[in-house]
């Protein structure tokens, strides 16, 4: 039996989300400089955006001066918490 993990982004959404507002940005500023859709910057900020196009959040990073090394350790994060999630539910 194979079980799928359904992997929320919080912590990856939540470090882009932090580091805009850190830095004073709107959502529209940040459109601009990566030339990714504000619909889209919502949903990912929101934790909405459930599929991951790298080159996208490649982009937002450069643009928030996230490093490649903090990015990996939000979205690890995330999968940890959905693996431990799906680990402890029952079968």
């Amino acid at each position: 039996m194979v079980n799928t993990v359904v992997m929320k982004m919080t912590n990856t959404a939540e470090l882009i989300r932090i580091t805009r507002k850190r830095k004073e940005m709107y959502l529209s500023e940040l459109s601009e400089l990566t030339g990714v859709s504000t619909a889209f910057l919502n949903y990912v900020e929101n934790d909405k955006k459930k599929s991951m196009n790298m080159e996208l959040y490649r982009k937002i990073c450069k643009a928030l001066d996230i490093s490649r090394s903090d990015f990996i350790k939000a979205i690890f994060d995330d999968l940890l918490a959905a693996i431990d999630e799906a680990w402890t539910q029952e079968v």
